[in-house]
């Protein structure tokens, strides 16, 4: 997979913490946002390129076979 995911990732981390301390987590919601924007804008750009099935234009995009 590409960069993209691990960008995702990181703009996606959430601290939590008090005093004592804090945790980095990831909010998997926020994840999953970022990817489905990412697929739609895809979809949008290739929206006129022909015959190739969206799908594999954002599988190739994000490097999944």
């Amino acid at each position: 997979m590409n960069d993209k995911i691990d960008e995702f990732a990181l703009q996606s981390q959430k601290e939590y913490g008090d005093f004592d301390g804090s945790i980095t987590a990831l909010d998997y919601r926020k994840f999953a946002e970022l990817i489905i924007k990412e697929c739609a804008d895809v979809a949008d750009r290739n929206f006129n390129s022909g015959f190739c099935p969206v799908g594999l234009i954002i599988k190739c995009y994000f490097g999944v076979e």
